[in-house]
């Protein structure tokens, strides 16, 4: 099972973008990092690019991003399968939105890895919003279905609660 927290109502704003380029990057659980339209490896770098495409279509207020957190359960026991599901599963956004994504290690309940995927709620090739409803959420549900064969659930979370998967 692959279980997704969504956490599309941050506080913070820009600042949350910020912190959460800098937050994938977390020397004692990296285990892959990776993007899409930015660059990965200078987690600044990464902030500032998708910022620059927010003020490219005027789009500085409002939500900055999408934040899924994504946990495999216990059969997925090493790095490569972790990294294989992440990269398939961050390939929804390609050609459309810029990510930033991670494999963090660290045992916790059911899953030994997570992942994370930063996505700016800006696409670079219209300027529209990224709609995180219910209807995109199936869909990237499906996706995720499809691409790990593995079953999922989704859910929303708050704010205020941990990036920790």
């Amino acid at each position: 099972m692959v279980r997704v927290k969504v956490k599309r109502n941050t506080s913070g704003g820009i600042d949350y973008l910020e912190k959460a380029c800098n937050y994938v990057k977390n020397d004692e659980k990296l285990i892959y990092i990776y993007g899409h339209g930015v660059d990965p490896y200078h987690t600044g770098y990464a902030y500032e690019q998708m910022l620059a495409v927010r003020r490219y279509y005027g789009k500085i207020s409002g939500n900055p991003l999408i934040h899924f957190i994504i946990s495999f359960e216990g059969d997925v026991e090493d790095k490569l399968t972790a990294w294989n599901h992440g990269h398939r599963i961050a390939s929804y956004f390609d050609g459309t939105y810029q990510t930033i994504w991670c494999i963090h290690q660290k045992k916790r309940g059911f899953s030994r890895f997570h992942m994370h995927i930063i996505v700016n709620s800006v696409s670079y090739t219209t300027g529209k919003m990224f709609v995180s409803g219910v209807e995109e959420m199936k869909r990237f549900q499906e996706h995720i279905e499809r691409v790990t064969m593995m079953s999922s659930w989704f859910y929303f979370a708050d704010a205020d609660t941990s990036d920790d998967a």
